[in-house]
């Protein structure tokens, strides 16, 4: 009697067993969802094209500046920036800060009807003002803006020569970052910070 409940037993098991396992039969699980995979860099690029699409190998370096994608590339004396962040407003970097703000050139990017814009400031105090006055060291301005993520690329020379204008180096540079809500450059910036852009050639 003991073996005879003993292979009842056996038999519902397999007999469970057998439809559990043939309830998944013919299912295929669906594909992870791929992560958006961030550009590679090189020190042997391919050709710089400004765009507003920051291709892969495109740039010799990528660096992650509070919330701005800086990828940048020197030839000879210019450099060629590729700035990405997530936000549908302005993003901007400041070269050559002495006091938080203060004597920092500014560029602030931004695509607005879906053209790319790069304005060029500088902050004569710690918190401002920016002169309305504006210069432009920068040329090949683009950009694009898509999923609430906005792109521009542009050149700048290392060292542009004029009065306001502050140099980059090859090497550590110090920088201030600001992201703001909208793309009027005179709105205050929602996000902000400091870090250190380090060009290599």
């Amino acid at each position: 009697m003991k073996n005879r409940n003993r292979l009842a037993g056996l038999a519902m098991v397999l007999v469970i067993s057998v439809v559990v396992l043939g309830c998944g039969a013919g299912r295929v699980a669906p594909p992870a969802p791929e992560a958006t995979k961030e550009p590679g860099v090189s020190r042997t690029p391919v050709e710089w094209r400004s765009d507003g699409l920051i291709a892969d190998n495109e740039y010799t370096s990528h660096q992650k500046i509070g919330d701005i994608d800086v990828y940048s590339r020197v030839s000879g004396d210019t450099v060629m920036f590729g700035l990405r962040a997530s936000t549908q407003g302005y993003l901007a970097i400041g070269i050559g800060a002495e006091d938080r703000m203060k004597g920092a050139d500014i560029l602030t990017c931004y695509v607005k009807d879906g053209k790319a814009v790069v304005t060029e400031v500088h902050s004569t105090g710690p918190y401002g003002p920016h002169p309305s006055v504006q210069t432009s060291t920068v040329a090949q301005v683009s950009g694009t803006q898509k999923d609430g993520v906005t792109i521009v690329e542009f050149t700048r020379k290392l060292a542009p020569g004029t009065s306001d204008s502050k140099p980059l180096k090859i090497g550590d540079n110090q920088l201030i970052w600001a992201v703001g809500p909208g793309t009027d450059i005179e709105q205050k910036h929602s996000q902000r910070g400091n870090g250190t852009l380090v060009l290599v050639q």
